[in-house]
């Protein structure tokens, strides 16, 4: 019974939620993280429905200490008028990482010779379908690689998790 209450209490206090209507066409920029990229800065447009939105960003901390990349979104939102979001597309990007590797370093000075790369390299190209969640400005989408066009490391999966402002 406790359950049941509960529910329609839920259920009352969404039914006050008031769909504010938005304009045709919207602006979006915000920040998130994830895989393959750790940090990246995004902006979209968005009409009715539709959306176009790109992301991407890089970090140098050396000459073999680097990431960069990017990826670009376009697809169908659910749900335009209230504060939620489901979103359908499709995605492509590319990343590129470069990390020191101290073990094959030092393996190399150990036996006086180049056997291996001091550095590891990351590449991946990909495009994916993607399924994402807005709630409030906070979202989270996840992507599924269809077809890799490039890479030597090919993720299952890929997830971003973020912040976006619409204007």
């Amino acid at each position: 019974m406790k359950k049941c209450f509960s529910i329609l209490a839920i259920l009352f206090c969404v039914s006050w939620i008031q769909a504010e209507e938005k304009p045709a066409w919207t602006w979006e920029w915000g920040i998130s993280a994830g895989k393959p990229l750790p940090l990246s800065l995004l902006g979209g447009v968005r009409y009715e429905y539709f959306y176009l939105r790109g992301e991407g960003m890089g970090y140098r901390q050396a000459s073999n200490d680097f990431w960069c990349g990017g990826r670009a979104s376009l697809g169908v939102a659910l749900f335009k008028e209230l504060p939620y979001r489901l979103e359908l597309g499709l995605s492509a990007g590319y990343s590129y990482a470069e990390a020191p590797n101290d073990l094959h370093d030092s393996f190399n000075e150990a036996n006086g010779n180049y056997f291996l790369y001091d550095h590891n390299r990351e590449e991946t190209g990909d495009i994916s379908a993607e399924i994402g969640a807005l709630f409030f400005g906070f979202h989270v989408r996840l992507e599924i690689p269809v077809y890799y066009f490039i890479g030597n490391k090919k993720p299952n999966l890929l997830w971003r998790a973020g912040y976006l402002w619409e204007f």
